[in-house]
């Protein structure tokens, strides 16, 4: 493009900048001018005379030298940064320094430190002055540039992807143009200016433009779950990760092999928060784990096998909100503190290692296995999906529209967990015909089924629910080495001999593993007292008669080891 020739609009302000500097560098002040006028007549539009005179006013007003110009690189970058009234510093909550300038037509925001700023300062550089800027005193310049925004800048809430401004979302397609949806009561456009702010990532990929009178309801075209109630807790998670500022139910996808666990993860990934990396490992330390949920909206972790209790922790509280603090790199003193809300996606776990305080945060989802008249090939079954995004998209943004008009009326009178994502579940699921008492119901029983799966995954756990009904007054009491026997003497279980205990110390380890879950549904245990070290087990509101007591004295473990455990 020849900027003697003029600009379009969305580019006047920032190349009349960079013009008022080259034409100052050689004319006086009022040649100068008189050739800027005769520059924005050439524009299309011009800018208006007022709007033109500030930005050339701006430039002159620094310290200058003969030619009225800054002679020092990073002053002079400065200056042009400054003097652009299209271009604004500011800081995100984080007290991190951010720019926004204008870039053709549309708008850009980045850390101020970014190597994407970087690039642009060196461009902008060159077309001010006419010639090349060392990288230091870009980096000097920033360094300023960074101060100001953080001391004198406004303060502003950037999100990934989703972000909210009083009762309107807007979702970043985070494509070229920086555009977004924004969604009212009243319908969704997509727009180029919002007056909130997104964070951007190398690893985002574009969204899909969405269409108008699309139909959510078609992802089950491409996800293969045959149960109604787990179809409908499924398409409400999905439509409510696009509401920001809500605690979210991490969504576990569970199933047979060949249920397409893995590509129902990455195509909920594509509708949601569209990304380079479409499914993730789960990974080896916590600072990866954090990074990881922090730069995506919605993390999908594949066929994860093991979960930590620290990772189980921290996925409660990334779902939650709740910060987390980790040491700042190439620091012995300085924290890194991240607070903030995540969606999260798992599927491949044994349910027998999640945490119940992780299980409680959860939503359980069964994916069949796919028949196979209904089975494609790989190419053409993305094909279809893409071909289909466009509506889905659209069909979120519809739901989402229609329950903002539901949600305000919405009074739960029994709150369950998670309470705000009950509510929209309750506004979105009216709007998709299912009923926001359907859902509910659907929503507490899940839970229940939460408890079953766990047991049903573990043999020890799903022993001792059916052994338990089967006992004098549902009470046992023995050692750890006698419960073991029953189990190897059970007509059932004790076929299942590879997946047995090996001995009493890890049938107690792997007892230990659902007692929280056991005890959700009725079946406690202690250990006993005195010399014999007996373990109790009971059902809870049943006629039960324990040799001891029905609780355990302070201090004392949950189960006690025989002798002959060791």
């Amino acid at each position: 493009m020849n900027e003697m020739h003029g600009v379009p609009e969305g580019s006047r302000n920032n190349t009349a900048a960079s013009m008022a500097g080259r034409l100052l560098r050689k004319f006086s002040e009022e040649e100068a001018w008189q050739k800027l006028e005769r520059w924005n007549g050439k524009n299309q539009p011009p800018l208006p005379t007022k709007e033109l005179r500030s930005v050339f006013d701006s430039i002159r007003k620094y310290p200058r030298t003969q030619n009225n110009l800054p002679t020092n690189p990073p002053d002079q970058i400065v200056a042009m940064i400054l003097g652009n009234p299209e271009i604004s510093l500011f800081k995100n909550t984080k007290d991190e320094a951010y720019i926004r300038y204008p870039v053709n037509d549309w708008k850009e925001s980045w850390l101020l430190s970014a190597d994407v700023v970087r690039k642009w300062i060196g461009k902008q550089y060159y077309e001010a002055y006419g010639k090349v800027v060392r990288t230091d005193a870009i980096k000097n310049a920033v360094t300023t540039l960074e101060g100001i925004a953080i001391y004198t800048g406004k303060e502003f809430a950037l999100e990934n992807r989703v972000n909210k401004n009083e009762d309107d979302i807007y979702y970043s397609l985070s494509n070229k143009r920086w555009e977004s949806v924004h969604i009212t009561k009243d319908g969704w456009k997509v727009v180029s200016e919002t007056p909130v702010f997104f964070t951007r990532y190398q690893h985002q990929s574009p969204q899909v433009y969405p269409v108008n009178n699309g139909d959510v309801k078609k992802v089950f075209e491409f996800v293969n779950i045959t149960n109604d109630e787990h179809r409908i807790l499924f398409i409400v998670l999905l439509v409510s990760y696009f509401v920001p500022g809500i605690d979210h139910p991490i969504l576990y996808l569970y199933g047979s092999q060949g249920a397409a666990k893995s590509t129902t993860s990455r195509f909920l990934k594509d509708i949601i928060d569209p990304s380079e990396v479409s499914i993730m490992e789960m990974p080896k330390d916590t600072n990866s784990l954090i990074q990881n949920l922090y730069h995506h909206w919605f993390t999908t972790f594949d066929n994860v096998s093991t979960l930590s209790s620290e990772f189980s922790d921290l996925l409660c509280r990334v779902v939650t909100g709740t910060g987390y603090a980790k040491r700042k790199l190439y620091s012995d003193d300085d924290d890194v503190f991240y607070s903030f809300k995540r969606c999260v996606s798992l599927n491949g776990i044994n349910l027998q290692a999640y945490k119940a305080d992780l299980l409680d945060r959860s939503i359980l989802v069964q994916l069949e296995r796919v028949p196979k008249d209904r089975r494609k090939y790989a190419e053409q079954l993305n094909k279809d999906f893409r071909a289909a995004l466009p509506g889905i998209l659209g069909g979120v943004f519809d739901t989402l529209s229609a329950a903002m008009k539901v949600y305000p009326d919405v009074d739960i009178k029994e709150v369950p967990r998670m309470a705000d994502f009950a509510r929209w579940g309750y506004a979105i699921a009216e709007v998709l015909g299912y009923g926001g008492e359907e859902f509910l119901r659907i929503y507490t029983e899940n839970a229940e089924l939460q408890h079953d799966e766990v047991l049903d995954n573990s043999i020890i756990g799903s022993f001792i629910r059916d052994f338990i009904e089967v006992q004098p007054q549902k009470t046992w009491e023995g050692t750890a080495t006698e419960l073991l026997k029953e189990m190897q003497d059970d007509d059932m279980y004790g076929k299942r001999e590879k997946e047995l205990p090996a001995n009493p110390q890890t049938l107690i380890r792997r007892l230990n593993e659902v007692k929280t879950t056991l005890e959700e549904k009725d079946i406690k245990y202690i250990s006993g007292q005195g010399s014999g070290k007996k373990i109790t087990i009971w059902k809870v509101g049943e006629n039960t008669v324990t040799s001891e007591t029905s609780s355990p004295e302070p201090g004392t473990r949950a189960i006690n080891y025989d002798d002959d455990a060791f």
